[in-house]
């Protein structure tokens, strides 16, 4: 079994539940806007980390980040990026379907909009971590963890205040 951590949307400021939280982790997924390099050195001293470029990473250190990725766990891969190519929900599921018709992903990893979310879409888990640091729209901070084990993926979201 393969357990990851999945965060986004820190913008420079990392909060230390993060750190605890992903203490058991295997794996760490940054779905973008990480906007410092401080950011991924923190969170690889814990577990491998892999990010993806999120629209106000452009101007920072971290500019040389790809806009997607692709992460093989336990046989399985999943889709990562920011999401913020497609504003609209429905539009980024959408595209991320269509841009991997010929063999779908697990899951898809995206970020942008700091609102969790966690979907089955056409066999695919679908999930937004929402925000480690700057929730919007009346969310808490929040990450997501995914399982992969015996061919499955399967995920949840952790509220940061515990509610």
């Amino acid at each position: 079994m393969s357990r990851l951590g999945v965060v986004s949307d820190t913008h420079g400021k990392l909060d230390s539940r993060v750190l605890n939280l992903f203490e058991s982790v295997d794996l760490i997924l940054h779905a973008g806007d990480v906007g410092a390099s401080e950011i991924l050195i923190d969170l690889g001293s814990i577990a491998p980390t892999r990010a993806v470029l999120g629209n106000i990473d452009a101007g920072t250190e971290v500019r040389g980040l790809s806009l997607m990725d692709r992460v093989e766990v336990g046989g399985l891969w999943i889709h990562l990026s920011h999401g913020h190519l497609h504003a609209e929900p429905e539009k980024r599921i959408a595209s991320v379907l269509l841009a991997h018709a010929d063999r779908l992903p697990a899951a898809a990893i995206v970020g942008h909009s700091h609102r969790p979310y966690l979907a089955d879409h056409g066999g695919v888990l679908f999930m937004n971590p929402g925000s480690a640091s700057r929730p919007k729209f009346g969310h808490p901070p929040s990450v997501g963890f995914l399982e992969v084990k015996e061919g499955r993926i399967e995920g949840r979201i952790v509220d940061l205040d515990g509610n």
